[in-house]
């Protein structure tokens, strides 16, 4: 059976309506010279959340376990529309203790604005600018974040020292000298209950148009 844009458009809606967000991963191509292309996961329709700040979220790496995480701080952000305007505004956000074997390493987040939202919408996220998603709701005016994942020593794509055989794997860096406006630490006990409290109410989705609560 063939997979065609209907049955993708079919399974972005059903996942918004149930979870509140679809996480769409595209897997990397690890060919020689210009065959590689890095894996990545975007979200669609976060930004259609009931009472949480317009949001979708890039995230470039090679293991499936980091759309996990993104659902994690989806959570946590989506009730916190302040909070998220504040990261917004600025160059971005760290969250502390959340990856690695140990849960001992951050994540970045930045905003991607300008050119580096176009780069994005066109190379990477071509689903959010989907007219059926934009039409109907699913997917609202919506500011872009990109999350970054760090090398072993913490060191993130565009910082001195990043491991270099993972700089294909991310290849929207970070700008020289970046440092987060704000800084959240899922290791913080409140912190995980506050994420926990979050994801148990429910993901109510902004009224749309033609689908869902319209």
């Amino acid at each position: 059976m063939t997979y065609t844009k209907r049955n993708w458009i079919e399974d972005a809606h059903h996942y918004v309506n149930k979870t509140g967000r679809y996480i769409q991963g595209v897997l990397g191509s690890y060919g020689f010279d210009d065959d590689f292309s890095p894996q990545f996961y975007y979200t669609v329709g976060n930004s259609s959340i009931e009472g949480s700040y317009p949001l979708e979220f890039l995230l470039f790496w090679h293991t499936g376990s980091m759309a996990g995480h993104i659902n994690l701080i989806g959570d946590y952000l989506s009730k916190r529309p302040d909070l998220c305007r504040q990261i917004d505004a600025g160059s971005g956000a760290e969250f502390k203790r959340i990856v690695g074997g140990n849960a001992d390493l951050s994540l970045a987040a930045r905003p991607l604005t300008g050119v580096l939202k176009e780069i994005a919408l066109d190379r990477y996220c071509c689903g959010l600018t989907n007219p059926v998603l934009n039409g109907d709701g699913t997917v609202v005016p919506f500011s872009l974040w990109q999350f970054l994942v760090p090398d072993l020593s913490g060191r993130f794509a565009g910082q001195e020292g990043f491991d270099d055989r993972l700089v294909d794997h991310c290849p929207l860096s970070l700008p020289e000298g970046w440092s987060p406006d704000v800084v959240i630490d899922f290791g913080d006990p409140e912190v995980r209950q506050a994420t926990l409290d979050s994801s148990r109410t429910g993901r109510p989705r902004r009224p749309g148009r033609g689908f869902g609560n319209s």
